[in-house]
């Protein structure tokens, strides 16, 4: 068994398993169908098939190809990303991933990084998942894109979700 996947998921448990405050947030439990609160930060994204990120450097950007439930929510999701360079075209063989972390908790997924897989059918598609966002709130999704022996390269948004899809 993996140690780190132990560690991580005690962490979670404890970290969210009971209702508790931390200073100006609360990671107390949801009521199905309750609404969240994510007025902490400016840069909630709305969801939606083609959204595009891109880097903080300029190098990169991805668009939302494929989602699978076709809405960001609680529980497994699948993402399917096209990844181009500064001028457009696809990047092929980039070590792309991806990390879901819930900012006001301290915490993300298990496991913590999701490697995107290179589809042989369309360039530069990569896809990720299923990745579990396990609760509501606000999610950061950050991606990290690097090309052989370069420095990588960083997008992300941040999402509000509530219990219900």
């Amino acid at each position: 068994m993996n140690i780190r996947w132990v560690i991580t998921t005690l962490l979670c448990i404890v970290g969210c398993g009971e209702e508790h405050e931390h200073g100006d947030h609360d990671h107390g439990t949801h009521d199905a169908g309750a609404s969240v609160d994510c007025t902490s930060t400016n840069e909630v994204s709305a969801f939606e098939i083609g959204a595009i990120f891109s880097s903080d450097d300029g190098r990169y950007s991805a668009r939302v190809d494929a989602a699978m439930p076709e809405t960001l929510g609680v529980g497994d999701n699948t993402w399917t990303m096209i990844l181009r360079d500064g001028a457009g075209e696809p990047v092929l063989g980039a070590t792309f991933d991806l990390e879901p972390t819930m900012p006001e908790h301290g915490h993300g997924t298990t496991p913590a990084l999701f490697l995107g897989v290179e589809s042989n059918d369309v360039a530069g598609a990569y896809e990720f998942g299923p990745f579990e966002l396990s609760m509501a709130g606000l999610w950061r999704l950050s991606f990290s894109v690097r090309e052989g022996e370069g420095s990588s390269a960083t997008m992300s948004a941040e999402y509000c979700l509530d219990d219900a899809r």
